[in-house]
Parts: C-alpha cells; structure tokens; sequence
C-alpha cells in the first residue's frame, strides 16, 4: 500500500495541502485558495511532484455529494416550499439567459462552431456550489437575504446541470437512450415513484430508525445510519435518472424534518470538507501554466469579458426580483464564477469531441482564474451590500468612509418586511440536559430569556421540547454542532455534563467559537477545577462545595445559628 501510486499521490497532496492551508490561515486568505494553489505548485506545471489527482472524478463527485447533503440538511419542506416560485422564475431565467447570451458571444465574436459555443456558454451559467457555499457557513452568512438568495440560484444550477449533461450526447450527434431501462417512459415513471417514495421515507421510516439508533447510544451506528441513508437515496436517483447530487441535497431535506438534522451535520462537515479540498486541488492541477503564457493576451480581456457578461445578467434579474442594489450586488459578485459541474461538462464535451483541446484549455484556465477570484469578489460584495446605490458604493469604496455592515440587516427576499436592523437577543444556551440543565432551562425561560438546550440524549431533548423549549440533539464535543445551535451568537453558554475530560473540551470549544460569550461551567470536584482554564468570562461551579455549603447552612440551621 504504501508504495502504491494512489497513496503516494494522496500523501503528497495531503501533506501540501495542509501546509498551504495553515499559511493562507495566517494571513487570512481563503483556504479554497490554498486549496488550487497546492495543486498548481505540485501539480503538472508546478514542482511535478505528481501527475493529477488519483480518482480526481470520484473525488469532486463524493465532496459534491457530501455538500449537497449538508446544503439539505439545512433546508426544510416548508423552506423547501418557499422557494419552489424564485426556483421556477429567477433559477431558471438566470441559466436561460446566461447560456443564451453566453452561446451568442461565443458564435459571433469567438466564431465557434455552435455546438462548440452552447457547451461554453452552459458552462458559463453554472456557478460553484462549493465555494460558494463554504465562504457562506465561514461567515455565518447562510441565513442571511444574501445567502439565501445565493442558495435558491445554486440549487437550481445544479438542477439544471442534469439535463445539460444529458444533451452533450445529443450535440454529438449520438442517441440519449443507450438501453431499454433508460427509456424516457422509464425515466417519466421512475421519478414521481421516486419522490412518492421519499415523502414516505421522510415521513415514517427515518423517524423511526432514528428513534431506535438514538436509544443505542452509540455515535459509531447514528453515523453510518446518515451515511447509508445519504447513500440509498443517492443512489435511487441516479437510476431513475436524476443526479447523485441531487439525490443526496433529497436525503438532507428529509432528515432536515427530524431532531437530528444537527448532529447528522456535525458528523458529515469532516468529510465533506476533505473530499473537497482534494477536489479543488485536483482543479489546480488541471491548469497548463505554458498555455496561459502563451495566450495570456486573450485571456487578459476575455476573463473581465465573460464576469461582466454573468454578472449583468445575475445583477439585472435579482434587482428585478428583490428591489434591492445591495442584495443584488453581492449575490451576483458571488456568482459570478465558474462552477465545478461545468467541468463535468466540459469534460464531456472534450471526450465526446464537441471542444477540441484549445477550447478546453481555455476554459480550464479561464474557470480556475474565476474561482481564485470569488473570495475577493465577495468580500467586495459584502462591502458594497449595504449600500443603497451605485452611487454610494462608488462614495464608500473610493474613500472607505463607511465600514462593512452585516447582511442580516438588508431586505430579505419578502417585501413585507421592513428595514430596520434586527438586535440580537442576549441568548443562554444550556448544554447538558440532566436534572440542574432541565432545570435552569425552565428558570431561564421563566424570566423571558430566549435559551436552546443541547443533548446527547434523544430522550432529553423531548422533555425539554414538551416544555415548549428549544431543544437540539446532538455531541457537545463537536464544534460543528456546537456552531449550528448559535453558540457564535450566544450571550451565556451553561456547560451542564458529567466528565472530567469532557466539560474542559467543551469551554475551549465555545471560547474558540465566541471570545465574547460568558461561560459558566458546573464540575463535580474540587479538584476538576484545574482542568479548566480560568477566566473573567468563566465561572466554575463545583458542585462538591456547593454541597458542603448547603450541608453546613442546614446544620447550622438546626441549631438556630
């Protein structure tokens, strides 16, 4: 094994990747960055440490996966519902537009063949999920108007990438169908089946199996519970003939009903991010640096070009939709690039003949430059999201006379709403939901307080929840968890669970998460109070003194001191 190509190519890859990463940590860049520049520095035109990424194909499709699945995850039948009018306006017109526009640029300026010139221009309208969406759960911004509108657009991109796929076939002149399961009458049957199934699915089977791996108590079997069920309803439909993908975003709207969508998310962030930092690395390993010098000329006015193509259409139809400048600047800059589905297409395209080898290497190099250029176009964004104007932008960029503001305080997709800034409430959040945790939870609610409790135990958090008290279930010792239930937003954190090892994790956890939330922590023995690193937001309850103070009050009491 160790002397296997696969597991010298992964070694190095991973090794390097892990070195960029913590330098680009350092100094604040993006780690997606990180990510492409290590593949273009070990890559083919960098040190020539290896070829390509082993498998690179299986490896974007498993992240892909994985992130469609967490992207479910946190979405909602009735979120779910809400978005079906802007997935059927502003998703579809956006790749509608974006492909037409792209296709007729393509023909009369480049003069490429047609098909040559819808392949690009399909590959144009996609953005990328990934980094996308890993820049919005880095910034908390996912729940903003912003990040919501970001999500509508992807999710239909990636819906629409299916059939996309399915006409490269069709542009090369060969047949769709190439067996008798694949016939279209298969496909118009399977897929309502296929839906039906998974609305039953959802509704009664998950709930249950769930309800009996919680009992267990065993993390190892509710992890491969999330993985089988991710898996089983992938896999179903890729047979009927929807996406992997799309089958993986069905299972998390389905567990997303459930109380355990949170832990479910805590367990699979790991993989999904390894499986994508391997899949941006491979993407960096596609560039040919000796191309790009060579054409460096084209590409320095078709790479402004093309942004300025994607982004007018996404600006023009979001403005219309929202009524909002700042909204529709940001999320149209975060778009704006090129996305990982368009390099399954194109890569299609090029194995079908329909590009020849130029082409793809423009667009190789074109996409990667794009994607190098989201974080940056989307800081740029948030800076220009509170603005109400081009005019104020151009003010506040020229100048900087005004600082960032946070996206939660913009016009959300609803015009009902107004524009007043929401305040955060002074949250409590009690981990640990034993007899003090169910208790203090109560008092708390008692005086008006919002606060969330947080379990391991399934059992718990319904009690809790009878109470009409917010409850999660989920491993206090993740820090995904610990994120996706507000700790970053929280006022107090009561840390409530038995364990010596435990508790001290749990305090470096939510420090390492919000400096600013004040802690208390209940440990049992005097001794445990050295585990913990003391604070002034930190106070430590041991509840073996608290017993000997009790005791000796009553004792005293029984005296009448």
């Amino acid at each position: 094994m160790f002397h296997s190509q696969l597991f010298h190519s992964l070694f190095i890859s991973v090794v390097s990747i892990t070195a960029v990463s913590v330098l680009f940590a350092r100094t604040r860049i993006p780690t997606v960055i990180g990510f492409i520049l290590t593949g273009l520095l070990i890559g083919p035109s960098g040190l020539r440490w290896i070829d390509s990424m082993p498998d690179a194909q299986g490896i974007s499709e498993l992240g892909i996966v994985f992130l469609m699945f967490s992207v479910g995850l946190e979405i909602s039948l009735s979120q779910l519902k809400k978005m079906v009018r802007p997935l059927l306006t502003l998703g579809l017109f956006q790749v509608a537009v974006t492909i037409s526009i792209g296709t007729l640029f393509f023909v009369a300026i480049l003069k490429l063949p047609f098909g040559s010139a819808f392949v690009m221009g399909s590959c144009l309208a996609l953005s990328s999920t990934a980094i996308v969406l890993k820049l919005l759960a880095d910034r908390r911004e996912t729940e903003t108007p912003y990040g919501r509108l970001s999500l509508v657009i992807l999710l239909f991109q990636d819906i629409a990438a299916l059939p996309l796929m399915a006409s490269i076939p069709l542009l090369a002149g060969q047949t769709l169908i190439s067996n008798q399961d694949s016939s279209l009458g298969g496909v118009a049957v399977g897929i309502p089946v296929f839906i039906l199934g998974c609305v039953l699915l959802g509704r009664f089977v998950i709930p249950l199996v769930f309800n009996e791996v919680t009992r267990t108590g065993s993390r190892e079997l509710f992890f491969f519970s999330i993985f089988s069920t991710t898996f089983v309803v992938a896999f179903i439909a890729d047979r009927v003939g929807l996406s992997v993908s799309l089958g993986a975003f069905i299972a998390g709207v389905l567990i997303s009903e459930s109380p355990f969508s949170r832990q479910a998310l805590a367990e699979i962030g790991p993989f999904r991010d390894i499986f994508l930092g391997l899949f941006f690395a491979s993407i960096g390993m596609m560039i040919d640096l000796s191309f790009a010098k060579a054409n460096f000329h084209h590409l320095l006015w078709l790479i402004p070009v093309l942004f300025y193509i994607k982004f007018s259409v996404l600006y023009a139809l979001i403005r219309r939709y929202s009524r909002s400048h700042g909204i529709s600047f940001a999320t149209s800059l975060a778009l704006s690039q090129i996305g990982e589905f368009s390099f399954v297409i194109a890569a299609s395209a090029f194995t079908y003949g329909i590009i020849g080898n130029t082409e793809f290497q423009y667009f190789l190099t074109l996409a990667v430059f794009s994607l190098l250029l989201t974080p940056l176009f989307s800081n740029l964004g948030l800076k220009g999201s509170s603005h109400s104007s081009w005019g104020e932008f151009a003010r506040g960029f020229r100048f900087k006379l005004k600082k960032t503001k946070s996206l939660s305080s913009q016009v959300p997709l609803t015009q009902e709403s107004d524009n007043s800034p929401l305040v955060k409430p002074r949250k409590a959040i009690v981990i640990g939901l034993g007899h003090t945790g169910v208790q203090t939870l109560i008092e708390l609610s008692k005086k008006g307080i919002p606060c969330a409790g947080l379990d391991i135990n399934h059992a718990n958090v319904k009690e809790i929840q009878k109470l009409g008290i917010e409850g999660y279930f989920g491993d206090s010792t993740s820090r995904d968890m610990l994120e996706s239930i507000g700790v970053g937003e929280a006022f107090l954190v009561i840390v409530s669970v038995s364990g010596r090892n435990v508790v001290p994790k749990i305090v470096s956890l939510v420090r390492q998460i919000n400096s600013e939330t004040k802690i208390l922590a209940r440990v049992h023995y005097l001794q445990q109070v050295t585990d913990i690193k003391a604070s002034d937001d930190c106070d430590i309850v041991v509840a073996e003194t608290e017993s000997a103070k009790a005791i000796c009050q009553r004792a005293l009491d029984r005296y009448g001191l």
